[in-house]
């Protein structure tokens, strides 16, 4: 279960990208891990054209050691964004 503050971000769009890293996925692939990880919400920024932003509660047990020391509790929250995608397809 998400916090409020995090429902009402996801909510209103206002997810500040102000420090994010940019990469790609193949690139995110070679040095961190999703697993034990699991999709806890989505917005889409109408603001920016429609941009896709994921959020993934972050099992960061399994990754490089400087993020394990940032977040001590083995949780944290991960943003990714979709710039502008053409298409939006969910399944079961």
């Amino acid at each position: 279960m998400n916090p409020d503050w995090l429902n009402r971000k996801l909510v209103e769009a206002e997810l500040d990208d102000s420090e994010a890293t940019i990469m790609s996925w193949i690139d995110f692939e070679t040095h961190h891990t999703l697993h034990d990880s699991y999709w806890s919400g989505f917005a889409i920024e109408a603001e920016s054209g429609g941009d896709l932003v994921f959020c993934i509660d972050w099992d960061t047990h399994w990754q490089p050691d400087p993020i394990k020391r940032e977040f001590k509790e083995n949780r944290a929250y991960l943003f990714v964004k979709v710039p502008s995608p053409e298409k939006i397809e969910f399944s079961e």
